[in-house]
């Protein structure tokens, strides 16, 4: 019988090849299990560990002997994921791998800790007691926030901590890990560094899921059309002042603030501050503001030829994320070649951190709006970042002194101090100024004494309907630009 060694030898060479192949494949599934289960940067567990350790982990936590269980999630702050963006990438890494060391080095053996996205660590604490976890919670907190060397600079790192307890708050690591998650976007919502979950917070949640369906639902329909009827614009009057007596004003100007209101179909007229954050938190400001300046056009093309599109100039609320979108100039534009829209007579109010996010493109987009007529007013001046002394580096035109600065006049001293070095400096650099948030006498006497003739607040008048505020024109006109002053009682 004759043997081919000819193919025999081929048929060995392919299987060794085979075998070679299947080994790299393990090796490679080997490697990649590895660092799925390991991260990259940190070297902490990631999530896909968790998830394999999950059973020894709830286990452990039914011992008899077991009291509770802490389960936080730290987040870093947004400026550590603008560095992950950043050219520096090594930075980025730094940083991480740092807070990762320092959270090892402060969980205790037989604790938990994962590294479960970008930004994201995961501790599970059994503390002694309650106090333990106090302390034990301001510890992770300050080494977390401590800012990091990098060479000769120091990166500031913010974070915020939301915490569920096993089992109080859930017996499953889905439910305590959506909790913590919901006390953490409470954390961040408020300002605060931490968050323990309550029963409270889920009830807010799903009020806060039920109100953005809402608001999806209501903005359906074309702005350029009308869109949604649930929507409704208020104007409140600003007044500009030319004498003041102690019961009579006597007017040089009405203008008016444009506002909106929501008719919510079940629960009734909504004011802004109800639903306004959550819009600008969804991003659906945007299709709202853009709905809000179409009505508005529509507003003054029926009100062409009499005293309220003749007489008054208006102002509407820009929003951060409204700044930032690349269509506000195009919406803009084309209402004014469209005559739907006067420029000269809108301004545009912005709140202080507009200013200083994105500085060099928010100017450049300011000078654009300028060039197009519009009139620029930074409203709510004084609680935020901006100083007297760096606004000349936006083309504004107007400054609206906040009402927490009006409130407490003339009784607080230092409000007084606040208020007139705003107009002085205002005047002195050729700023309209007017204030905002007046209800008493006493409050306007004490403004026009110190130069402001530029008011709007209840005592003036609470935001009116279209037809209200035609009235309210019609009247003051009627009465020779007078003005009876009276406290609002409402």
């Amino acid at each position: 019988m004759f043997h081919n060694t000819e193919s025999e030898e081929e048929l060995r060479e392919q299987v060794q090849g085979l075998e070679q192949e299947i080994l790299q494949v393990l090796r490679e599934n080997s490697d990649l299990k590895r660092r799925l289960r390991q991260n990259r940067i940190s070297s902490l567990p990631t999530r896909d560990q968790l998830q394999e350790d999950l059973d020894d982990i709830l286990y452990s936590w039914t011992h008899p002997h077991q009291t509770f269980q802490a389960v936080m999630l730290i987040r870093l702050g947004q400026e550590i994921d603008e560095l992950k963006n950043s050219i520096d990438t090594a930075a980025y890494e730094w940083v991480i791998y740092q807070i990762g060391h320092r959270l090892q080095e402060l969980i205790p053996e037989g604790m938990y800790l994962y590294h479960v996205r970008s930004l994201d660590f995961l501790v599970m604490y059994q503390p002694e007691s309650s106090h333990s976890l106090r302390t034990f919670l301001a510890l992770v907190l300050e080494r977390v926030t401590s800012p990091v060397l990098m060479g000769s600079s120091l990166q500031i790192v913010r974070a915020s901590l939301g915490m569920s307890l096993f089992p109080r708050d859930g017996r499953t690591m889905t439910e305590l890990l959506l909790k913590a998650n919901l006390a953490l976007g409470q954390a961040q919502k408020n300002a605060k560094p931490f968050k323990i979950y309550s029963p409270e917070i889920l009830v807010k949640e799903k009020n806060r899921q039920a109100l953005y369906q809402d608001l999806l639902k209501a903005l359906v329909g074309s702005p350029e059309e009308g869109g949604s009827s649930q929507f409704e614009l208020y104007y409140q009057p600003k007044i500009k002042l030319s004498n003041l007596s102690e019961s009579k004003a006597r007017l040089a100007k009405i203008d008016a603030e444009v506002l909106i209101r929501w008719n919510h179909p079940q629960k009734g007229l909504l004011f802004p501050g109800t639903f306004l954050p959550l819009a600008e938190e969804t991003g659906l400001i945007l299709p709202l503001g853009k709905w809000l300046f179409y009505e508005f056009a529509r507003f003054q093309e029926r009100n062409k030829g009499n005293p309220l599109e003749n007489s008054l100039a208006y102002s509407i609320n820009v929003s951060p994320k409204q700044l930032t979108s690349s269509d506000l100039a195009e919406v803009l534009q084309n209402l004014v070649a469209q005559s739907a829209l006067s420029a000269a007579k809108t301004t545009l109010e912005l709140t202080e951190s507009c200013l200083y996010e994105e500085p060099e493109r928010t100017r450049q987009l300011l000078d654009k709006l300028k060039t197009m007529g519009f009139p620029l007013s930074l409203d709510d001046f004084g609680t935020g970042y901006s100083s007297l002394t760096n606004i000349h580096q936006f083309p504004i035109s107007e400054l609206k002194i906040d009402q927490s600065f009006v409130r407490n006049l003339p009784g607080n001293s230092q409000d007084l101090a606040i208020v007139q070095s705003t107009l002085m400096m205002g005047k002195a650099m050729g700023l309209s100024v007017i204030a905002e948030g007046v209800e008493t006498q006493a409050q306007l006497q004490t403004l026009w004494g110190m130069g402001c003739d530029r008011i709007q607040g209840y005592l003036i008048s609470h935001p009116l309907t279209e037809s209200e505020l035609k009235s309210f024109v019609e009247r003051i006109h009627f009465q020779g630009m007078l003005f009876e002053v009276r406290n609002n009682e409402a």
